[in-house]
């Protein structure tokens, strides 16, 4: 949990992918996911019934890291 007891129901990531640009991880990785289609984890936690969605960047020299947070 973090700060007020919240807490995230499903999470998907994108980890340490080199490039320069933060958009085209995004732009790939989301598209990697959505390509997972019904059953597939990531697919499902995108098109799950949340209302929240919370979005973490991390950029370590050409490693870029993306996550987000369902609730």
């Amino acid at each position: 949990t973090s700060g007020g007891g919240h807490v995230s129901n499903a999470e998907n990531e994108i980890p340490w992918w080199r490039s320069t640009s933060v958009r085209t991880v995004m732009q790939q990785g989301l598209a990697m996911m959505w390509a997972e289609g019904p059953g597939g984890g990531h697919y499902e936690n995108m098109r799950g019934r949340y209302t929240q969605l919370g979005c973490g960047v991390f950029v370590n020299g050409l490693e870029i890291t993306i996550v987000q947070d369902f609730r």
